[in-house]
């Protein structure tokens, strides 16, 4: 938009210069044009008069009556004869011819000269340079000042709108409420979209909130009934027989099943937290670099317990925009989830480069449990914290990433995941970045 507006203010600027200088073409050539006019009809009238001197004088009518009294007047008296003209005595063998007369006019050249240089005679009236005028001066002089205050206008303008963007940017991704940008705005036109964007980040709160509640509300609903269920399987359970084993059997497979059911509101209740506060996280700039090497040194000790070697290489200075702790709860998922996988004396490889504006982390591993990649991010209900750090070989499950998936995916990223051709897993992470 700024190139456009800059563009459109020098096309402003230039057009005047164009068609001045069209008027000046069109004045130059009109003077040619009359000049030119002028000077054939100036030779053409000095032609015909020195034709007209050269056959001869007119024939002389009634030249007695004209040069005295004819018979016809009747005149007592006489007028004095006028002295007609006194031959010039030429020497013998010279001619008489007279010599032709010379043209008074100009050529077309000094008439030109004349026309475009005062200095040079009188100017003709229409060789007038417009530029020299007062009234040329005073316009080109309000055009002038026109443009520089359009020039001024467009700057602050496009100063606002950077000052917006910056304010809109921060609140946006700040997740700040109360009107925050309305009143941070300093452009008037722009009033209407700062209240919009106000309205949403309120509308993004207020649904984190009812997230929460709702969350809580349904957990507690569920847990009641469960209690009480619990409570009455111990009151049948002192009533029954001990010597049978099918009712044993069948008390222990609703025991079974009600502690999985507390497990499933748990989760649940936990899973819809985490959505919550990842729809009001405020989002930061944060070094996905660090970020990496802070979550394989806390992954450090659990990975040398059972000889499992970590291999890093990490591209500096990728920026991303997310919640720091969601985030490294999320890396710390997948990197936790690659390790208690892996046998003992395994390798553990973590790659983080930067492809097409996206940073993107990729940890590779070589443990089992990889025969259905497509199937670690479904949904389930397996909290991470119930699982062991430390695996003693390779036949451990690996952990459920559907938290993964859903945090990463609130940022703007991907996730992946593919089963390697010599074994084990590769997961993938990609998020917008900018580069420091």
């Amino acid at each position: 938009m700024a190139l456009r507006l800059f563009g459109l203010i020098a096309l402003l600027l230039i057009l005047p210069a164009i068609v001045a200088s069209y008027l000046e073409s069109i004045d130059r050539l009109t003077r040619e044009q009359l000049l030119t006019a002028l000077h054939s009809r100036s030779i053409t009238i000095a032609h015909a008069f020195i034709e007209q001197t050269s056959a001869g004088a007119p024939r002389a009518i009634r030249g007695a009556q004209l040069v005295g009294f004819g018979a016809e007047s009747g005149g007592a008296g006489s007028r004095p004869a006028v002295a007609g003209p006194v031959p010039v005595a030429t020497p013998p063998g010279t001619s008489t011819t007279l010599p032709a007369p010379s043209s008074r006019l100009e050529p077309a050249e000094a008439d030109m000269a004349r026309a475009t240089d005062p200095a040079a005679g009188e100017p003709l009236p229409f060789s007038a340079n417009y530029w020299d005028t007062t009234e040329f001066r005073l316009a080109a002089l309000a055009y002038f000042a026109l443009m520089a205050m359009a020039v001024l206008m467009a700057v602050g303008f496009l100063r606002g709108l950077s000052r917006f963007r910056a304010a809109a940017y921060e609140i946006a991704l700040g997740r700040i409420g109360d009107n925050a940008l309305a009143a941070r705005n300093g452009v008037r036109e722009l009033s209407g979209i700062a209240h919009l964007l106000d309205r949403l980040v309120f509308d993004l709160r207020y649904l984190a909130n009812q997230m929460r509640l709702t969350a809580s509300e349904n957990a507690h609903s569920l847990r009641t009934p469960l209690a009480t269920m619990h409570m009455a399987m111990g009151a049948i359970r002192r009533t029954l027989p001990a010597d049978e084993p099918r009712t044993q059997r069948a008390l222990k497979i609703i025991d079974m099943s009600l502690d999985r059911l507390s497990q499933v509101v748990n989760t649940a209740q936990r899973n819809d937290m985490t959505m919550a506060n990842l729809v009001a996280a405020p989002r930061t700039s944060i070094d996905f670099t660090a970020l990496a090497h802070e979550v394989i040194g806390e992954l450090d000790q659990p990975a040398r317990s059972r000889n499992i070697l970590v291999r890093r290489k990490l591209r500096d200075a990728l920026i991303v925009h997310a919640n720091s702790a969601a985030l490294k709860a999320a890396l710390l998922d997948v990197a936790t989830s690659a390790i208690d996988a892996s046998s003992r004396y395994g390798e553990v490889a973590v790659v983080l480069e930067h492809h097409d504006g996206q940073a993107r982390l990729t940890i590779e591993d070589r443990g089992g449990g990889a025969e259905s990649p497509e199937l670690f991010f479904q949904h389930d209900f397996e909290s991470a914290e119930t699982t062991p750090q430390a695996r003693p070989d390779a036949t451990a499950a690996r952990l459920g990433l559907w938290n993964v998936k859903r945090t990463i995916e609130a940022f703007g990223g991907q996730v992946s995941a593919r089963r390697n051709q010599h074994g084990g897993a590769s997961v993938g992470i990609a998020l917008p970045c900018d580069r420091q």
